[in-house]
């Protein structure tokens, strides 16, 4: 019998009630904030409407951490200026390839066999774990992106997948599981918001040329590549308007939503300034530096495979914000050296 994927709404209701009771811990907090956003998304179909309290809110929010990427900028700025240049993200014609949920999970689970033990024997732990209920397809929709979430005080994970009609839904799927493996391998891993991408950027890397070998798709790896590179590209200059808007938030922030939100709007276009309020500032910094990174994994584990899933696995144990320029330096992996030939290669075997 194929298996039926669907998270519990009602057990993870049954999680935000007893989180409820122990806000006063911080973690917990965290876990409630997490809890409650996935609920909201399941229950409106991955659908989520703006409102000025909570742009504002997410404002407020992203201000506090905004001095823990304000270092990433300089980075962010020349990745942004140099090689290709994307407006918007781009979407090539994928050849349609029907795969079901239950194949989806199986072929992810043969990839990282393949990756070695370390990486297939934690997606086994999180597969036995009553996967059933902690994994769920959804209809692809520029409302929202695949997602994983973790609760760190009850160890509960969910990865929502979207059921592209292509080989991205494999690939899509690699990448959040990836993030599966990062959590039990190391559950504070997955607090390391400012590099956690690192990990399934690379593998999703890996993952577009595996999978459209097995499958025998000439060229829709290079095309899925593209479209990651846009969408990081493109995803940059969200960043750095984020850091415009930021700046207008800290000038006004002790007057009321409906002010800052004028101001907001007075300066950006308001649809655009709605659209901003779902993403936080993880989200619009946190790919870019791991997209970097990935790339020169990616291009290392083309001559010495091993040692790159070996780098890998040294980042989820002990990789930190803090640390992981020292880290890569370590094996002779510096940022941005590869990333215009990377550029260059796959515009020319693509014929752009």
């Amino acid at each position: 019998m194929a298996k039926n994927y669907k998270i519990r709404v009602e057990y993870l209701k049954q999680l935000r009630d007893m989180f409820e009771n122990y806000l006063d811990d911080p973690m917990v907090e965290r876990d409630y904030i997490r809890i409650d956003m996935l609920i909201e998304r399941l229950e409106n179909d991955f659908k989520q409407e703006p409102n000025e309290d909570g742009i504002i809110s997410q404002l407020g929010y992203d201000f506090v951490h905004w001095q823990e990427f304000r270092r990433y900028y300089p980075k962010l700025i020349k990745f942004y200026s140099d090689g290709l240049y994307f407006s918007e993200a781009v979407s090539p014609g994928f050849k349609d390839v029907k795969i079901s949920n239950e194949d989806t999970v199986m072929l992810a689970r043969e990839f990282f066999a393949k990756q070695g033990d370390f990486f297939v024997n934690h997606f086994d732990e999180f597969l036995e774990d009553d996967s059933e209920e902690s994994i769920e397809f959804f209809a692809p929709s520029n409302n929202f992106v695949e997602e994983t979430t973790f609760m760190h005080t009850t160890g509960d994970r969910f990865l929502l997948a979207a059921d592209h009609p292509n080989i991205v839904k494999l690939t899509a799927f690699v990448h959040e599981g990836e993030h599966i493996i990062d959590n039990v391998a190391n559950p504070d891993f997955f607090e390391n918001t400012a590099i956690r991408e690192t990990t399934a950027m690379f593998m999703e890397l890996i993952a577009t040329d595996y999978f459209n070998n097995l499958f025998g798709l000439s060229e829709q790896n290079l095309l899925r590549q593209y479209e990651l590179l846009s969408i990081v590209k493109s995803d940059t200059i969200d960043a750095i308007v984020r850091n415009k808007m930021l700046k207008i938030y800290r000038k006004n922030r002790y007057y009321t939503p409906e002010h800052i939100y004028k101001k907001l709007t007075k300066k950006f276009n308001k649809g655009y300034v709605d659209w901003m309020a779902d993403y936080s500032i993880y989200n619009l910094y946190n790919y870019q530096i791991p997209y970097l990174i990935a790339i020169e994994l990616y291009k290392l584990y083309q001559v010495d495979r091993d040692k790159a899933l070996n780098v890998l696995i040294d980042i989820i144990l002990n990789g930190t914000p803090e640390n992981i320029f020292a880290l890569l330096a370590k094996y002779g992996i510096s940022v941005n050296k590869h990333s215009h030939q990377y550029e260059d290669e796959l515009c020319l075997k693509l014929g752009i």
